[in-house]
């Protein structure tokens, strides 16, 4: 080999080594980014940008009776497992001018949604999709309107679809003849198809994470309980069996509707331990999360005993603000955990927090930690103490290399729209949490 090709070989070795490695850190990026911004909502035409303009109202020339209502387009796989985030509906009339006009949209199983279904036996999800006041002037609309969705977590399973309108919906919507777009209807009673008339709603949407095969594990207060799986001691943990819970209550009438199972749900990953304990708090008291109930986040039942979480959500201090716990400060571990005294028995929030997150890390070192900050709420209306308790959640998860899903940074968070009252999350502030971790998800294991 002559000493050119030597110098040759030689860089382009480098050059591998150096691309390899750079690759290697994209990658593997995710690991060591602990301070992420959560992912921007996406907003994928499903048929097109330029569906509205292909198919003005005034080419639609049926006017929907609703007695036959809902539908759900022949094609049930049009949706399946991705995040709704705005759509544009054909709207013939409302009943009022007012803020009160609405149209309903379904998420419901495919498989009872085909011809001789029932969307009864299937139903998985409701909402409202109200249209915007400025929209109306008239009963008499006759035009496309388009409401953004991104404030609602409206995610379609793989196995799922949507349905649209209700009966007695104060919004009526327009449809034509053809075979463009074939639909399901009379789906209240038995579904029917229809082959030569075609529904017409632009619908966009957005891809969410898939994390299938990841164990995700809880530990939280009242907020992240749902009896039968916060207490669950049989299939989970059994040191959680006697945790006290809240939910069901409320607007929050089954998991499905909880933050957590719906972030679940949608990302596809393995609820392994909810050690969620109503009314408690880090710092002291039954449940008290600084102590045992740290460490008690993989399962040791049945099967998968001996299992440990992938990834950890620690969404606890509301009830220590609350019961006004002396704030306190934390700069280093050394204040809190010493290997020749262990750890000190704490006197503030910041101490018991730190504890709480070491122990976790300590025992769990693998798993991807996520700590939530809290929002205003109704009971303690001390904002400024708030702030400085985030702060504290803040710094505590950066010591610890811990990311955050920054709750209380959420624009335009009003707890009494968000709440059921002032301090639980009602469905549209159960939304706005599964939003926040599950972008922030998607950015930390973005392909």
């Amino acid at each position: 080999m002559t000493k050119t090709n030597k110098i040759v070989t030689a860089v382009v070795v480098l050059l591998v080594v150096v691309l390899c490695g750079g690759l290697l850190t994209v990658l593997f990026v995710h690991k060591d980014k602990t301070d992420v911004k959560p992912a921007e909502i996406q907003y994928n035409a499903t048929f097109g940008e330029k569906f509205e303009e292909e198919h003005p109202v005034s080419t639609l020339s049926r006017t929907d009776n609703m007695s036959v209502a809902p539908y759900a387009y022949k094609d049930t796989e049009l949706f399946s497992g991705k995040r709704i985030t705005k759509i544009a509906a054909p709207v013939g009339t409302v009943t009022a001018v007012d803020d009160n006009q609405y149209f309903t949209l379904w998420v419901i199983k495919s498989d009872v949604v085909k011809a001789g279904g029932k969307i009864a036996d299937g139903i998985e999800k409701t909402y409202k999709v109200h249209i915007p006041r400025e929209e109306i002037t008239s009963t008499t609309v006759n035009k496309w309107i388009t409401v953004d969705l991104s404030d609602q977590f409206i995610y379609v399973g793989s196995d799922e679809t949507l349905g649209f309108m209700k009966s007695d919906d104060p919004v009526i919507c327009k449809y034509a003849d053809g075979t463009e777009q074939p639909f399901f209807y009379d789906l209240m009673k038995s579904g029917r198809e229809q082959t030569t008339q075609s529904i017409y709603y632009s619908i966009w949407t957005d891809d969410v994470v898939n994390l299938k095969g990841k164990n995700i594990s809880i530990l939280g207060d009242s907020i992240s309980t749902f009896g039968g799986i916060s207490n669950d001691g049989t299939n989970a943990n059994t040191n959680i069996k006697d945790n006290a819970v809240f939910y069901p209550k409320y607007e929050i009438d089954k998991a499905e509707k909880t933050w957590w199972k719906q972030a679940v749900d949608s990302t596809g990953m393995n609820l392994l331990v909810n050690n969620s304990w109503s009314g408690s708090k880090v710092t002291n008291g039954n449940g008290a999360a600084y102590d045992k109930r740290a460490t008690e986040l993989h399962d040791n039942t049945g099967n998968n005993k001996g299992t440990n979480p992938d990834i950890i959500a620690v969404y606890m201090g509301v009830n220590d603000f609350d019961n006004n716990v002396e704030l306190g400060a934390f700069k280093e571990l050394s204040e809190v955990y010493t290997k020749e005294n262990g750890y000190i028995t704490p006197e503030t929030f910041a101490q018991a927090y730190a504890i709480m997150i070491h122990k976790i890390t300590q025992k769990y070192g693998k798993a991807d930690m996520y700590v939530f900050t809290l929002p205003y709420n109704g009971t303690n209306k001390d904002t400024a103490a708030m702030d400085k308790y985030n702060d504290t959640i803040r710094s505590i998860a950066k010591y610890f290399k811990c990311r955050v899903v920054d709750i209380a940074a959420i624009d335009g968070y009003e707890y009494e729209k968000y709440t059921s009252d002032g301090l639980h999350p009602n469905e549209q502030g159960m939304d706005l949490i599964t939003d926040l971790f599950v972008r922030t998800l998607k950015s930390v294991y973005k392909k």
